[in-house]
């Protein structure tokens, strides 16, 4: 039974920050990123594509700078640091 209450509790969190990029995707994309760096929850609890694709998007829209930031928190979980990061170095290095 714990087994599964654990699993729901990480799909309604994964829900949960979903939801909230609804509620931004709306916004400007500094927005976005700024909503992130004040929460870094929001990002760690994502699903690891959806983090992805939200990742691309705000750094071909020039959000790089302030990703760096969030990376620097050290909030968002190895997981989701390890992705930033590559994909930050990817961006830095013009792949």
């Amino acid at each position: 039974m714990s087994r599964n209450h654990d699993r729901l509790a990480v799909k309604a969190a994964q829900l949960a920050a979903e939801n909230t990029l609804l509620d931004l995707a709306t916004e400007k994309p500094a927005t976005v990123a700024g909503a992130l760096l004040g929460h870094p929850d929001i990002f760690r609890e994502l699903h690891d594509d959806m983090a992805r694709m939200l990742l691309l998007a705000l750094m071909d829209r020039g959000q790089a700078e302030t990703l760096r930031q969030l990376l620097g928190l050290k909030a968002i979980g190895r997981r989701k640091a390890a992705l930033l990061a590559e994909l930050l170095l990817r961006d830095a290095f013009g792949e």
